[in-house]
């Protein structure tokens, strides 16, 4: 798409963001996309079906590109905000101003009220559109206070 759209203002990281820095195996095996399954590489499961991909958490990633301020961050990650945003720390969040996401209410713990009760902990004001066909998804947009 960047190459396509001959864009010079984007750059691509071919890595994952995670609860933790490390490896991600991705189970390729169901054949969708939408529905590759993320687990931490595990040396009793092997990598049978499954490709490695580098992970890094939300505050090692920032600290590695030199990003000390964001405007707006775009989360569709299928499940993964929840690792993504309830390990980063209030000071790497603070470095956020906007936060706009796709939710999925994944049970007790992983659903949208743990995550907007946290960013509201942090200095977000949130708001939350639901999903008019799929009633496990939903929209947080949370602003810096």
């Amino acid at each position: 798409n960047i190459t396509l759209n001959a864009l010079d203002n984007v750059l691509a990281y071919p890595q994952a963001l995670w609860r933790e820095s490390g490896f991600l195996a991705l189970d390729l095996s169901v054949g969708e996309p939408l529905q590759i399954i993320s687990r931490g590489i595990d040396e009793k499961l092997g990598m049978n079906g499954m490709q490695s991909v580098d992970a890094s958490s939300l505050e090692d990633f920032l600290e590695e590109q030199s990003i000390d301020h964001v405007d707006l961050m775009k989360l569709d990650c299928e499940g993964a905000e929840y690792d993504i945003l309830l390990a980063a720390d209030s000071r790497t969040l603070k470095k956020i101003d906007r936060l706009v996401m796709e939710t999925h209410d994944l049970g007790e713990g992983r659903n949208y009220r743990v995550l907007m009760s946290h960013l509201e902990k942090v200095g977000y004001r949130v708001q939350r559109v639901e999903n008019q066909v799929h009633s496990d998804l939903g929209y947080l947009s949370a602003t810096r206070l």
